[in-house]
């Protein structure tokens, strides 16, 4: 099938169905498969060939259970992220918590990555101490009695149980980290890792700043995202941790920044 620079197919040699299924998707921004099946009156396995199709063309960006409308600069909601990039997630959530050290004091970021290692940590028979703002990371590590786990308090910032606010980064400020494991939403053309939430990223830097090493957590399909907010220059991370084949350009980028990159691909 033949695709423009931009990626995209041609809209014409798509069937009607398919052309539907692509405009509900760009209209809504994510659908899942029960719910075009429903729409489209049709079996959830014809909408999952049909949903195949438009992600091979670029047109969609298939995950599991659904698809999403591509858009580099959209912002995902966490229904959305929680169901990309599973198995990706995974692999980064191994590495990480493999390097982890016995008694050391860790800082976990918000976002679904951190959330699959805090998951990992509480099966792993090594004591740590962790601290996070993320609600759903602290619930993870719940009755993992070799983690002592630290939440900070603050403010719900969204359905992700992220805390912000100022109690939040006050919290913050009273500790220091040997590590601290940081996600982004996306990278600028510098390779800087980008964010949306200012407040978020707010804690991302005062963490960095209160850790011996920080870690940037973030799968391979955030590698043509993009997100208006720098958090840090990339030599601001002594490790990359990511589940694909950078593109050439970032590999240049943490060449130059002597970032070390470990690559958990399958």
């Amino acid at each position: 099938m033949q695709t423009s620079e931009s990626g995209k197919s041609d809209m014409h040699v798509l069937t009607a169905r398919q052309r539907a299924i692509h405009d509900h998707i760009a209209r809504q921004g994510f659908a899942t498969l029960d719910a075009l099946a429903m729409l489209f009156s049709v079996s959830v396995q014809t909408v999952r060939r049909e949903i195949i199709h438009l992600d091979r063309c670029g047109l969609v960006e298939r995950f599991h259970g659904g698809a999403g409308a591509i858009d580099k600069a959209r912002r995902r909601d966490y229904s959305e992220k929680k169901a990309v990039a599973r198995e990706g997630k995974q692999r980064i959530a191994s590495k990480i918590v493999a390097d982890m050290r016995k008694n050391e004091t860790v800082f976990l970021d918000v976002g679904t990555t951190l959330e699959t290692v805090a998951q990992l940590l509480a099966a792993r028979a090594v004591a740590l101490r962790v601290v996070t703002a993320s609600l759903p990371a602290a619930m993870a590590l719940a009755g993992a009695d070799q983690v002592e786990t630290h939440v900070i308090g603050g403010i719900v910032g969204g359905a992700d149980g992220s805390l912000v606010g100022a109690y939040t980064a006050e919290s913050l400020s009273q500790y220091t980290f040997d590590r601290c494991i940081i996600s982004a939403s996306g990278y600028d053309s510098g390779w800087a890792p980008t964010d949306f939430d200012l407040q978020k990223i707010f804690l991302k830097r005062l963490a960095m700043k209160r850790s011996k090493l920080a870690i940037l957590a973030m799968d391979g399909g955030k590698f043509d995202r993009r997100a208006p907010i720098t958090v840090a220059r990339l030599d601001a991370f002594a490790q990359l941790v990511t589940d694909a084949h950078p593109p050439e350009m970032l590999l240049e980028a943490a060449r130059g920044a002597a970032v070390g990159l470990d690559i958990c691909e399958m």
